[in-house]
């Protein structure tokens, strides 16, 4: 049975343009004409301090990530679209901002479905093949699955966390740690088998790169699921940390990370093993920061805040030939310009809505200068008092402009100013020296919720086991079927 949902009317907007630049493509005979191969490799709630290249606190080792560092360049004003994970990512694949979407927080996460693709499908149909590895968090049932929304080759877990030993064992927070989308997926079947996680997906990455041929570019979503929770590592690795002298829970979160550096030089070495680093750009990153503050590089704040700490990530890109080696972005970016940037080099600029979206490549190579972004607004919900959204609707508010950095917290009872050059812990407020300022970015951020929707409005499935959660009929027939079909599996 074909479960792949079939796309229709504005969904395929600019297609006849794509079957041009194909045909473009497959007559050239230079090399250059081809574009790169793009690789995007997401961290999950790895702190701007969990590296060796960025600030950090104590004895830290990266050498791979810091090797990639080293190939290109270090952005250190990058930030998180949320300040948690399901947000960021509808951010990352829709190349909008999260309050464009009604995206406040990770309890209506819409699914990356039919109603709302991604920038992916365009990717596909300007020829890429495309790849995703690892986690989704994008919806759970199968008009949201990824082989539905651009990708080629699909494996990973659907929910938003899972065990990293057992492929049975996912998402515990909807339908619990067995629903039928807790299970690690290869396509649309679970796996009954699998190696460490975080290890699992970078030999499929390195695999699929291998069976890649030089005349089709290709695109990898390598979302990994380290070093967020559970907490889990083989004893050879750990017993590494432990040695170190690092208490049991943080020992156990840098061996997470090592096993994802590891990884990450693994995928660079097969790169230049088939002479394919030159053709293809790598991006890491993270999708918020980390939910221990000492691992944020000694920035105030952690996930689930909008303090420095929750939402500044590390972002590195290497092309050589292309990125100076070694260079250093000051640029204020956000997470929609990921779109944007592989829109622009796939030659698709033009068929996707990148409005929220800057083309970060003439700000990596050195040919603009300044910020990507007048401002960048972050926002968790309360419950919206009317139909226009406002800065008082949030429970968590903040307007990066600047230096200048305005944040409200109604919890903590927070209403602050910053000039994060002189001040990047936020600990002075500035709000009596600079009242004109503090309102200025106040009216920046309500002239922005003012143009967003107060909700999601697009259709979402949370879970496929949970009968009370709001799923089509249609759609939960088709889990259904998938898991009757597949029941050997699991």
């Amino acid at each position: 049975m074909d479960l792949r949902v079939k796309k229709h009317g504005l969904i395929f907007c600019g297609v006849l343009a794509g079957f041009g630049w194909i045909q473009f493509a497959v007559g050239a005979t230079e090399p250059a004409s081809r574009p790169p191969n793009i690789i995007f490799i997401l961290a999950d709630d790895l702190g701007y301090g969990d590296l060796g290249c960025y600030p950090h606190i104590g004895p830290v080792t990266t050498p791979n990530i810091d090797q990639l560092a080293a190939s290109g360049v270090r952005m250190t004003q990058a930030y998180a679209a949320a300040p948690v994970c399901g947000p960021s990512r509808a951010s990352l694949l829709t190349g909008k901002f999260p309050q464009r979407l009604g995206v406040y927080d990770n309890q209506a996460i819409p699914g990356l479905g039919p109603q709302q693709p991604g920038f992916v499908p365009v990717l596909q149909r300007l020829g890429y093949r495309t790849a995703w590895f690892g986690k989704w968090h994008l919806g759970q049932d199968i008009p949201n699955h990824p082989l539905n929304n651009g990708f080629d080759v699909a494996y990973g877990f659907l929910g938003g966390m899972h065990d990293y030993m057992k492929p049975h064992v996912g998402d515990h927070y909807y339908g619990g740690a067995y629903a039928k989308h807790a299970y690690v997926y290869d396509g649309f079947k679970p796996v009954e088998t699998m190696d460490y996680l975080t290890d699992e997906l970078t030999q499929r990455t390195i695999n699929f790169i291998e069976k890649t041929t030089r005349d089709q570019p290709f695109f990898i979503y390598l979302a990994y699921s380290a070093p967020h929770t559970p907490l889990q590592v083989a004893d050879d690795v750990l017993r590494r940390r432990v040695q170190d002298g690092f208490p049991p829970w943080r020992a156990v979160r840098l061996a997470m990370i090592d096993v994802m550096d590891k990884g990450v030089g693994e995928i660079m070495s097969t790169l230049k093993e088939m002479q394919l680093d030159r053709d293809t750009l790598v991006i890491f990153s993270s999708d918020n920061g980390s939910e221990i503050e000492a691992s944020n590089g000694g920035l105030r704040g952690t996930k689930m805040t909008l303090w420095e700490g929750g939402m500044r990530v590390p972002l590195i890109a290497s092309w050589p030939g292309k990125i100076p080696v070694d260079s250093v972005s000051t640029t204020l970016s956000g997470a929609p310009d990921m779109a944007a940037t592989f829109l622009a080099l796939a030659g698709g600029i033009d068929q996707w809505d990148v409005s929220d979206g800057v083309d970060l490549m003439p700000f990596w190579t050195g040919e603009k200068k300044g910020d990507a972004h007048e401002a960048l607004v972050w926002t968790v919900l309360e419950q919206p008092k009317g139909d226009v959204l406002t800065s008082d609707d949030a429970g968590l508010f903040a307007v990066r402009k600047g230096p200048w950095k305005f944040v409200k917290d109604k919890g903590r009872n927070i209403d602050a100013l910053y000039n994060l050059d002189s001040d990047p812990g936020e600990v002075m407020d500035l709000s009596k020296q600079a009242p004109e300022k503090k309102r200025e970015l106040l009216a920046y951020g309500d002239r922005f919720l003012k143009e967003c929707p107060t909700k999601v409005a697009w259709a979402y499935v949370q879970s496929t086991l949970h009968e009370d959660l709001p799923m089509k009929q249609a759609s939960r027939d088709r889990c259904e079927r998938m898991m009757q079909e597949n029941k050997e599996q699991l």
